[in-house]
């Protein structure tokens, strides 16, 4: 048996999953936190650095240098982890700390360490302490809420599918007995004074005559070791030296500066750091600054008005990240906001080639095939093409981790999906969710938090509006937005929507939300007029201007026969799906909606690869042809990349024959082979295909050069997802 399947369903349906691996400390193994997704180092304060349970362990089978996966406590969770050290004698046996955890908490999970020698417990509770936890090293006992993360075996010692227990009478007792100063708090003694000058102001005077302020403002922590809470008290230090004791304006600077994260909200660690940084200051000789000469106010005045004569406006907003601080750490080479930095000075953050070559990129799919994760995807199509109802298919595949038209060749793995739909209508979009997710055997309802809804369009041209739903990705950890349509969401953009540079302001702002949250932009837009039914849509048939050079990755729609108002329910659509990353395919896509008469469904036929042509130009002779080439070519082809001349040669063809092109082209298309490289031979570009490798359709992640990825068979294997036969053409119905 699998040991990961003890491990308790809520906890593997939430997205705080970790692996992690041992490094090297002073001479002592430390357990590090590893992304999933992209290998790097993990911050367990940094939600968009975790995953799924399914993706932390495909990770974990395929890297032998990954010792396991994790769970990492957040505020978000109910949660509370108690760890006890050395509790399992050699002979089995358990320590009295061990004896007296489980009759506390042994009504709810808990299993065995890594090392055998230790009990980790996972119950519901509240820790009686503002902190994320505490550690006591004499009993060898640790307890914690959030900002930690637990190395998970699921050699459990509870009952097999015993849930996680709400034992937080059995903690608050357990807790103060162990950590006897737990309820005591620090008190600091100042005078609360209001700063006489703006955030602004001070970071402008502390930037240029305070050299540890900058490095610090700009996230540099290599004084403090990397210690993120050191280095925010310091910082705070400094910032108390110029605004004095006024804890308001104290956090006005700090939040513009890069070391802002998500832990400085939570109030109790907020008000203690910048409280116990006021009464550093104030105890220090030097004291805190004094901004009541008149020749330092006139400096100042000056240095604003220069600022505002250079058209740049500066933010009064609290909760908006001023223009000032965006403009200094642009300088300092942060991007931190989309406003772009006015100074004498700016740092590009040229790199040579050899630091360039050594970067690592890692990407991942979505929908495996079609639609990459953290790159902007538009869905495009005239008016009744489907578009909406397509979106919310996709949306409700990618919530619940089904693949795409139930084809294991377009697998997904659950991740959580917003869609903001302002054209359709709430009824409307309600009755066809309903519908589709009849259709692969769920509930609306059993996607919950997995999928939200939104019916009112966002303008993505003003600041609020992007700061909102910034906030709301992040604090649902969102994978997926989707917004439809987009013409509802671009302002007041008016007649500059065919002007290629207002458009693209606009959309950039969009990216900016990507590179903020981690969450994948989907957009949907109309197509011209001209797009008449039957012919495969192209990125320029998209209308207005911008929209098709934003996107990285593309769906496109229409029909392949005009819409019959007599048979509203029928809809022959042609959908073509690419991207930068390589990908392509077209789908001819048959879908029976019912009518409200008779009952309303969702029945669909996909075609693909081969299957397509005969709907294509030349009927079904021409693909008869292509069809016997087709295979004449998968007879031949090997697992090694050849050019097409070889490939020719072998099935005695030529290579410049449209139905030979044409049945390679298809056969890439249907996943049969793959183009694997492209070179050059004096001036003719050679393209070299080979067939395509024996995967399983649910390893998507592409690993990051750092990591050894070689699958292990005596690891724990992924989690296969259902695929499909290869058949060119695949039936699914409700």
């Amino acid at each position: 048996m699998n040991p990961y399947d003890n491990i308790p369903a809520e906890l593997k349906a939430l997205r705080q999953w970790v692996c992690w691996k041992y490094e090297d400390r002073k001479g002592k193994p430390t357990k590090v936190p590893v992304n999933p997704r992209t290998g790097e180092r993990a911050d367990t304060t940094d939600l968009k650095t975790w995953s799924s349970f399914g993706e932390a362990l495909a990770m974990f089978s395929q890297c032998k240098n990954l010792a396991g996966i994790g769970f990492v406590f957040s505020p978000a969770d109910p949660y509370v982890g108690i760890d006890i050290d050395n509790c399992i004698r050699e002979d089995g046996s358990f320590t009295e700390e061990a004896d007296q955890a489980i009759a506390a908490f042994g009504n709810s999970y808990y299993e065995i360490s890594p090392c055998g020698k230790g009990l980790k417990f996972w119950i519901r509770g509240k820790l009686p302490t503002p902190k994320s936890g505490r550690n006591n090293r004499r009993l060898g006992v640790e307890a914690y809420q959030c900002s930690r993360f637990f190395t998970m075996t699921g050699c459990s010692l509870s009952p097999t599918s015993q849930p996680i227990a709400d034992c937080n009478a059995a903690l608050q007792k357990w807790f103060m007995d162990r950590f006897t100063d737990a309820h005591e708090s620090q008190t600091y003694d100042f005078e609360e004074i209001e700063c006489p000058v703006s955030a602004e102001v001070i970071i402008q005077r502390a930037v240029t005559e305070d050299a540890e302020f900058q490095s610090l403002f700009s996230g540099d922590m290599s004084r403090q070791d990397e210690d993120h809470s050191a280095a925010d008290f310091a910082l705070c230090r400094r910032i108390a030296r110029w605004a004095g004791p006024d804890q308001n304006r104290v956090h006005e600077v700090f939040q513009e500066s890069a070391l802002y994260r998500e832990k400085w909200n939570r109030l109790d660690y907020r008000a203690r750091t910048i409280s116990k940084a006021i009464v550093a200051v104030q105890n220090h000789p030097q004291g805190f600054f004094d901004w009541s000469g008149a020749s330092q106010k006139k400096d100042l005045e000056e240095l604003m008005q220069s600022i505002a004569l250079s058209g740049f406006q500066i933010s009064q907003s609290n909760s908006q990240r001023s223009a000032v601080g965006n403009a200094l750490t642009e300088t300092m080479g942060v991007r931190n906001d989309l406003r772009l930095a006015v100074s004498t000075k700016i740092d590009f953050g040229f790199i040579d080639s050899i630091e360039f070559a050594a970067m690592k990129f890692t990407t991942s799919w979505l929908i495996n095939s079609v639609l990459k994760a953290n790159q902007p995807c538009i869905i495009a199509g005239p008016s009744k093409s489907m578009k909406t109802t397509f979106l919310v298919e996709m949306c409700i595949s990618l919530s619940s981790g089904q693949p795409l038209w139930r084809d294991g060749r377009y697998g997904t793995h659950a991740v959580r999906v917003a869609l903001i739909s302002a054209e359709s209508g709430e009824e409307t979009l309600q009755e066809t969710a309903k519908r589709i997710c009849r259709s692969k055997g769920i509930e609306l309802t059993a996607l919950a938090t997995n999928l939200f809804w939104a019916f009112r369009a966002p303008d993505i041209s003003a600041v609020n509006h992007l700061e909102s739903l910034k906030e709301f990705l992040l604090a649902n950890r969102i994978d997926v937005i989707a917004i439809d349509p987009a013409y509802l969401s671009m302002g007041d953009i008016g007649d500059s929507v065919n002007n290629q540079f207002s458009v693209g302001a606009v959309l950039q702002k969009l990216t900016w939300l990507m590179q903020e949250t981690g969450a994948t932009v989907i957009l949907a837009a109309h197509t011209g007029k001209g797009c008449k039914a039957g012919r495969q849509l192209e990125l320029a048939d998209i209308a207005h201007a911008g929209f098709g050079q934003w996107a990285r990755q593309w769906i496109l729609i229409n029909r392949r026969v005009a819409y019959d108002g007599t048979n509203p329910g029928r809809h022959e659509l042609w959908i073509s799906y690419g991207g930068s990353a390589g990908h392509s395919g077209v789908w001819a896509v048959d879908i029976e909606e019912g009518n409200i008469e008779n009952g309303r469904t969702w029945h669909y036929t996909v075609l693909t690869g081969s299957g397509i042509q005969p709907l294509l130009p030349g009927g079904l002779a021409s693909a008869n042809r292509v069809n016997e080439l087709s295979d004449r070519i998968m007879d031949v082809i090997s697992d090694t990349p050849e050019s097409a001349d070889s490939i020719a040669k072998k099935i005695g063809v030529s290579r410049n024959g449209q139905k030979f092109r044409e049945a390679l082209d298809s056969l890439v298309v249907s996943h049969d082979i793959v183009l694997t490289e492209s070179t050059r031979e004096g001036s003719s570009p050679i393209k070299r295909y080979s067939r395509f490798p024996d995967s399983d359709a649910s390893e998507f992640t592409e690993q990051p050069n750092s990591l050894s990825c070689q699958p292990d068979k005596d690891r724990i294997p992924a989690i296969p997802e259902n695929r499909a036969d290869n058949g060119e053409t695949v039936f699914y119905h409700s």
